[in-house]
C-alpha cells in the first residue's frame, strides 16, 4: 500500500509538471502542439534510443486508433518511463525524475536548445533577424518625403504668385475693354443728328402725345353729358 500511494501521488506531481510547463510556455508565445513537443523533447534528452521505429509507431496507431504524431508521443514517453525504471530504485522515483526534467526551471531555460537526438523536432522555431535593410529604406523615405515637401512649399508661392499676375492683367484688359467701348458709344451718339429714342420695354406700349390729348377730350365729353 505505501509503494501504491507513493506511485500516486508520484503520478499527481507528474501531471500537474506538464500542466505547468504547457501553460508558462503558452505564456512565452508558445502554441499548445509546440509546447507539448517541448516537454517531449526534454524528457528524452540525450537518449539516442528512444526515437521509435516506424514498425512500433504503425502498431501503435493500430492498436489505439490514434494519429501518427499522438502514436510517436505516446512512444517516447514510454520509452523515457522504461529507462527512468531501469535506472531508478522504485517506480515513485523514477517518476520524481522524469518530473525534475520538465521542471519550470529546465523549460524556460533549456527547452529552446535543439536535441540532434530527440525523436521529436519543433515544427516553429523562432530566430532574432537583425537586418538595417528596412531602417535604411525608413531614412530613405523620410529624406524623399522631406525633400518633396520642401519643394512644394517653394513652389506654392510662385504657384500663386502667377495666378495675381493672372488676375491682375485680365481686370487691366477688361478695364481697357470697357473704356474702348464707352468711347465708342459716346462718339456715336455725338455724331448722329437724331435724338436717342428711350428704351421701350417689352410688353407694355408706349404712350404718345397724341393719345393723351384724344384721351383728355373723351373724358370731357363723357364729363359734359353727364
Amino acid at each position: 500500500m505505501p509503494c501504491e500511494q507513493s506511485i500516486a501521488s508520484a503520478k499527481a506531481t507528474f501531471v500537474s509538471k506538464v500542466s505547468e510547463g504547457i501553460t508558462a510556455l503558452m505564456t512565452c508565445g508558445y502554441s499548445r502542439e509546440r509546447a507539448t513537443n517541448a516537454l517531449v523533447r526534454e524528457l528524452n534528452r540525450g537518449d539516442s534510443s528512444a526515437r521509435p521505429t516506424d514498425e512500433e509507431v504503425f502498431d501503435t496507431m493500430r492498436r489505439y486508433h490514434i494519429g501518427s504524431e499522438d502514436a510517436t508521443k505516446a512512444l517516447t514517453v514510454s520509452k523515457a518511463m522504461r529507462r527512468a525504471l531501469q535506472l531508478s530504485e522504485s517506480p515513485a522515483h523514477a517518476i520524481e525524475n522524469l518530473s525534475q526534467k520538465i521542471s519550470m526551471s529546465t523549460l524556460l531555460y533549456d527547452s529552446c536548445d535543439e536535441d540532434v537526438e530527440s525523436p521529436i523536432r519543433p515544427e516553429l522555431r523562432v530566430e532574432p533577424v537583425v537586418s538595417t535593410r528596412k531602417l535604411r529604406r525608413s531614412s530613405r523615405s523620410t529624406r524623399s518625403k522631406a525633400g518633396r515637401k520642401r519643394l512644394i512649399d517653394e513652389m506654392v508661392p510662385i504657384a500663386e504668385g502667377k495666378k495675381n499676375i493672372n488676375k491682375k492683367e485680365s481686370r487691366g484688359r477688361s478695364d481697357s475693354v470697357a473704356e474702348e467701348v464707352a468711347e465708342k458709344i459716346s462718339v456715336e451718339a455725338s455724331n448722329t443728328d437724331t435724338p436717342l429714342r428711350t428704351p421701350v420695354v417689352r410688353g407694355k406700349r408706349g404712350i404718345r402725345s397724341e393719345d393723351v390729348d384724344t384721351q383728355g377730350h373723351k373724358r370731357m365729353r363723357v364729363s359734359d353729358g353727364c
